[in-house]
């Protein structure tokens, strides 16, 4: 059983030219001119898609979580955290006291991002707008 193999249109485009050339309809030197690649490239693509199908073409680490991503559990604890306790912090506030109290270390720029995710926002009521519009803010009286 075959499984689905998400490509891009250059993915798409780059498959169907080496499969002309595997069906001899061209030859490696017109694929790497259509292609702007070199012949040598042709040849180890074409030996992908004859190995691997059009999966051979695709970057092995599509799909895949990046290495600087943090582990999930954690991502899930702070969630907690910042929901519990800091619900009304900025992110590089936020960021200290994840330190300083649970030994939590992450650049602001990542609790930015959760909290981002999560539409936990710093409070921007001012008073023309009366409600920032986020649950249990707590920074304003009248946006409780």
């Amino acid at each position: 059983m075959s499984k689905l193999v998400a490509m891009s249109q250059s993915e798409i485009k780059k498959y169907d030219i080496i499969k002309k050339l595997i069906n001899k309809e061209f030859n490696g030197s017109e694929a790497a001119r259509l292609l702007s690649l070199t012949v040598r490239q042709i040849r180890r693509l074409k030996k992908l898609v004859i190995e691997k199908g059009a999966k051979g073409l695709v970057h092995g680490n599509r799909g895949k979580s990046g290495n600087r991503s943090i582990p999930e559990e954690e991502r899930e604890r702070i969630v907690i955290l910042l929901h519990k306790h800091y619900s009304d912090f900025g992110p590089t506030f936020a960021a200290e006291k994840l330190a300083e109290c649970h030994k939590i270390k992450r650049d602001k720029g990542t609790i930015r991002a959760i909290q981002t995710a999560e539409g936990s926002n710093a409070c921007f009521a001012t008073s023309s707008v009366q409600t920032c519009g986020q649950m249990n803010c707590l920074w304003r009286l009248d946006c409780k």
